[in-house]
């Protein structure tokens, strides 16, 4: 029976230079802690990145109400 074994290495993770969020100027350091802070930004700005809170508390509802006004 062949067991695997997962190593998670973090520095895979790891930003080379810190950004810092679009939204409220966070420094971020981890490429998992940064979100796509669409359609809080220009459809096509594909360098802007969020925090974890602004993505939950700015981006997921400004989605959700642009879900919904699309709709009707």
């Amino acid at each position: 029976m062949n067991k695997t074994i997962l190593i998670k290495d973090e520095s895979i993770d790891k930003l080379d230079k810190s950004i810092n969020c679009n939204l409220c100027n966070v420094e971020m350091k981890n490429f998992l802690e940064t979100h796509n802070p669409y359609p809080l930004c220009d459809e096509n700005d594909n360098e802007s990145r969020c925090c974890e809170k602004c993505n939950q508390t700015k981006v997921i509802p400004a989605r959700l109400q642009r879900m919904f006004l699309f709709k009707r």
